[in-house]
């Protein structure tokens, strides 16, 4: 029989690992590596068996040293041995206490994925098609060829059916460490510590990119055609800059260098404009100060493409692979895909160890509310002649119900105790993954317990209930 549950259970394993893999997100490393390992599957099996044998020895052992006379004054009192059933109590308070710990867990995740889709990304990602292009030095070797392209791409693609706006920057999505460094701001060396520890983000973006990105303009005006090569050099920042480094001024109008201002006439760039902040190295991530050049004043190799389309976006990937493919059939298109797609890739991961800690959690809810069932149901069976003599001898059933049922939660309570406890270290493991909620939410706990208190009184209402029905008569004669 354990055999067979072991082997029952090893099935159940690998199909859990079959879904487990289908439904993970694409972009976690190695996840498609998962297997069923042989030694630890000889080893859960092991611990299986082994386990079915020690708690089918124990009780063995113990009745074997039961006092047939005890035995006869215990069953007089219609009571089991109190070591058993504090055993029995010890395993409901300890399933309760880890049921607790893994809700609590999953309720912290779950709470924390709903307040980060409800961020603001700063940006439109709707009707949004995304590509990644790579321009090599042995075909574009210097500013103009750069500046060919970028225009002859914009030309191409706004004439495509569905286009609205175009744009290129030379990254949309952040990586882990961007193009960063330090700046001088005109006027102000007391920014200078400052600019140390904030440095600021470098991006070439086109003349249209904002509007293709959906980012708005909150003061001062965006890049035009007149922002040529030659003309004063120029940037648009976002809303983090100006709180650094400018919010005690108007910043439109005001300089800054990249680097430390060196030489007589240093290289300054006037701000012409603030966007809104755009969480671009993703939603749980805080906002990078960021100034944007002109793609004609300082062209990138490696760009983002964006088109906003007026229909369907994916229906236009087609569309947008041939009007690049047209311009250079040797250049390489990557990570072609919708803005849409591209921002749910950045929580999947998330969304997936939220996913998995609430089966977890699940399962342990259901274990243990099993498992004060069971216990319930036995407890109230070996006191079936107690129950009975009590009702005949005139006690009311309903308190009789009441005995059964807070025998039952107290279990459940002091589990709940043990688990709050527990769930404290938890929050250690879960802390990094938490966005917009400190790890000990009482809300959180709360919710957690009140769901096992359900699952636990429904468990002991049951048995309770079958108690309280039972005939005195009948549990003479059984006895």
């Amino acid at each position: 029989m354990n055999s067979t549950r072991g082997a029952a259970g090893a099935g159940v394993a690998s199909l859990a690992l079959l879904a487990l893999v289908s439904f993970g997100p694409a972009n976690l490393p190695r996840l498609d590596e998962l297997h069923v390992d042989p030694m630890a599957l000889g080893f859960a099996l092991l611990v299986a068996v082994g386990s079915s044998i020690v708690f089918g020895l124990v009780p063995s052992v113990q009745a074997s040293r039961v006092d047939p006379g005890a035995h006869v004054r215990d069953g007089a009192r219609g009571s089991s041995s109190a070591a058993l059933a504090r055993v029995r109590a010890a395993f409901v308070i300890g399933q309760f206490g880890l049921a607790l710990t893994l809700l609590v867990g999953a309720g912290l995740l779950v709470r924390s994925f709903i307040n980060l889709r409800s961020v603001e990304p700063g940006f439109d990602p709707e009707h949004v098609v995304s590509a990644t292009l790579f321009l090599p030095r042995s075909r574009y070797p210097g500013r103009a060829a750069l500046a060919e392209f970028h225009r002859e791409m914009e030309e191409r693609l706004a004439a495509v059916p569905g286009a609205r706006n175009v744009g290129a920057i030379s990254n949309f999505f952040l990586s882990s460490l961007p193009g960063m460094g330090g700046i001088t701001v005109e006027g102000r060396p007391d920014l200078d510590e400052r600019t140390r520890e904030f440095p600021v983000v470098e991006d070439a973006a086109s003349t249209d990119f904002f509007r293709a990105a959906g980012m708005e303009l909150v003061a001062g005006r965006t890049f035009t055609e007149a922002d040529g090569p030659e003309s004063t050099r120029v940037a648009v920042v976002n809303e983090a800059f100006v709180r650094i480094y400018l919010a005690d001024v108007d910043p439109v109008g005001r300089r800054f260098l990249w680097g430390a201002a060196q030489g007589a006439d240093p290289p300054w760039v006037t701000i012409v404009g603030v966007v809104r902040d755009a969480r671009r190295s993703g939603l749980d991530q805080p906002v990078r100060p960021s100034g944007f050049l002109p793609m004609s004043q300082s062209p990138a190799r490696r760009m983002d493409v964006l088109v906003r389309t007026t229909s369907d976006p994916l229906a236009m990937v087609p569309d947008v692979r041939r009007a690049i493919t047209a311009i250079d059939p040797q250049l390489p298109l990557t990570r072609v895909r919708t803005l849409e797609h591209a921002v749910a890739e950045g929580l999947a991961q998330r969304s997936f160890v939220m996913g998995v800690l609430t089966a977890f959690a699940a399962a342990a809810m259901a274990l243990a509310a099993i498992g004060i069932f069971g216990v319930m149901a036995y407890l109230v069976g070996q006191r079936t002649r107690e129950i009975g003599i009590r009702v005949a001898l005139g006690a009311d059933r309903g308190n009789v119900l009441r005995h059964i049922f807070a025998e039952g939660m107290l279990h459940a309570a002091v589990g709940l105790g043990l688990g709050s406890l527990a769930s404290l270290g938890l929050t250690r493991f879960v802390r990094s993954q938490l966005f917009g909620l400190e790890a000990i939410d009482p809300t959180t706990w709360a919710l957690g317990a009140l769901i096992l208190l359900a699952a636990a009184a429904v468990a002991c209402l049951i048995p309770a209930l079958r108690g309280a029905r039972v005939d005195p008569m009948v549990a003479l004669r059984e006895e």
